[in-house]
């Protein structure tokens, strides 16, 4: 039986991560309005889980239900950050399935019938250069989804320059301005 909890309060990802692992809850769903607004920028919802051995789908602002959420600190504008944690992935299967709730039917997908999905890698996203071990875990895992059949495609994605100077000023109160031009000319 999937049991969901929605905590609403002032607790971090990681509590909530080590509930799910506990067998506390099969779903937790923690929102990052809820987390003391200094650790805001470094909050994620990935790593956590991560660290208790649980699944996460880090999804954008305004994708899941969050109407009732609020700010520790009225007034500060932060992009809100909801994302489901959960011990499997049938269990996220079923989260997803269950809070849609679209009248479409869900389709799930079989990769045995449907084929191999193509891989594409990142290598550099003329930034920040990775370092030698990114480099050589990427190559790692290139060649060994070679080995089992897949594609492996380059992917040469967008400037990242190009992101902040259109994402900052949609992000940020002050359009970006304090941080911006620290990071780019």
């Amino acid at each position: 039986m999937l049991r969901f909890t929605v905590r609403l309060g002032l607790s971090d990802f990681l509590g909530r991560s080590l509930s799910v692992a506990l067998s506390g809850s099969s779903v937790t769903l923690p929102s990052s309005l809820l987390c003391f607004t200094i650790f805001q920028h470094w909050q994620s919802t990935r790593f956590p889980p991560a660290a208790c051995g649980l699944y996460c789908l880090s999804v954008s602002a305004g994708r899941l239900p969050s109407y009732g959420c609020g700010t520790s600190v009225p007034g500060l504008e932060v992009i809100q950050l909801t994302s489901p944690i959960a011990r499997s992935l049938d269990d996220l299967k079923e989260f997803w399935k269950r809070i849609i709730c679209v009248s479409i039917p869900w389709r799930p997908v079989d990769f045995v019938l449907t084929g191999k999905p193509k891989w594409a890698v990142f290598w550099n996203d003329g930034l920040i250069a990775p370092t030698p071990a990114c480099t050589r875990a990427l190559q790692s895992a290139v060649q060994a989804l070679k080995q089992q059949g897949y594609e492996v495609v380059n992917f040469d994605g967008p400037s990242a320059v190009e992101g902040l100077k259109i994402g900052y000023p949609l992000a940020f109160a002050d359009g970006g301005l304090s941080t911006l031009f620290v990071h780019v000319d």
